[in-house]
């Protein structure tokens, strides 16, 4: 058995504690086949001190219920928007909340085939038995809809049009034809709980145009960018500390004093399509210098001294950092 960790859990298992603590005190009415009520999905995802359920999506919580309510009343969810707003990990969340398994995922572009997406066919026992249910393989919708199960369909807008037509049927009709077994087991009805959550970057608009019935069975819902710089940055802070303390390096303040001045000069430097020319040193050691600044920040970094000892001279901003320009010099530097 490898006794090494498992690097990234999927979220019913990582917030078990949460989830089992929201079925024990759940009181409201839960949609057939789902494991919570839609409020308690929405405390899960969003947070809730009442319920001792910490803050995982920041968005505002008419988006979060419109997508809950979506899915309860049996309408696919689309989830739309720029890259890097969270989409998958709202999906996953949602999943693991509603159905305890954000595991049954189809990436739009690593599939080609019909046979991908629904099933396929053992060949060794399909020569033998001929088509029976053992030579069955069931693809990712197959057992979502066996097992009443969430399905996340990520960058569908990157799926053939072939693809998409087979979705319709599932959407609407919410059944599979097997052609190739006969009577009863020639078609799968979809349990209760089953349902898709789809996912689309407004960038792929033109990579393959999405059918318009299929946009007629699923409700769209645009996730924008977090507004909030506050906001943004206890996303990062939380998820740095995370993985500090998984990488055992985290061991006081001053690593997430250093994460939170990092986060202000990666910001800048995408911005900028300043990455090429990004420090290469772990950790790069910043001279701060006040100097003024065209952007609506306060203070600056005009020079990044690497491990090598070469300065380059950037201006950087550093307002995200939430600390006194002295301050936080003074503790990266020491």
């Amino acid at each position: 058995m490898n006794a090494k960790h498992i690097q990234r859990l999927p979220a019913e298992i990582y917030y078990a504690d949460e989830l089992k603590r929201l079925r024990d005190q759940d009181p409201w009415p839960k949609p057939p086949g789902w494991s919570l009520s839609p409020r308690a999905v929405e405390a899960f995802v969003l947070g809730d001190s009442s319920q001792q359920t910490t803050a995982k999506f920041v968005a505002p919580s008419e988006i979060v219920t419109r997508v809950i309510i979506s899915l309860a009343t049996q309408r696919g969810a689309m989830l739309v928007g720029e890259p890097g707003t969270a989409k998958s990990w709202l999906s996953e969340l949602i999943c693991a909340a509603i159905c305890d398994d954000s595991t049954l995922i189809i990436q739009g572009g690593a599939i080609e085939t019909v046979q991908q997406l629904l099933y396929t066919w053992n060949t060794a026992i399909l020569e033998r038995q001929g088509p029976c249910l053992e030579a069955l393989i069931p693809g990712p919708m197959y057992r979502g809809m066996e097992r009443g199960l969430l399905v996340r369909y990520e960058e569908i807008a990157r799926s053939s049009p072939a693809l998409q037509d087979a979705l319709l049927s599932i959407m609407s009709e919410r059944s599979i034809n097997i052609p190739e077994l006969a009577g009863e087991q020639g078609t799968l009805y979809a349990r209760d709980g089953f349902n898709l959550v789809a996912t689309s970057n407004t960038t792929d608009v033109g990579v393959n145009e999405m059918s318009s019935a299929l946009k007629r069975r699923m409700n769209f819902e645009t996730i924008r960018p977090i507004k909030s710089v506050d906001d943004e940055i206890g996303v990062v802070m939380r998820e740095a500390e995370k993985a500090l303390l998984a990488s055992g390096w985290m061991c006081d303040r001053m690593r997430i004093l250093f994460a939170r001045s990092w986060l202000s000069f990666m910001n800048y430097a995408m911005a900028s399509h300043w990455m090429a020319a990004a420090p290469t040193g772990w950790p790069p050691r910043l001279c701060p210098r006040p100097k003024p600044c065209p952007w609506p920040m306060q203070w600056a970094f005009t020079r990044i001294t690497t491990g090598t000892g070469k300065c380059r001279r950037r201006t950087l901003p550093i307002s995200w950092s939430g600390l006194p320009l002295k301050t936080t010099a003074r503790t990266l530097n020491a």
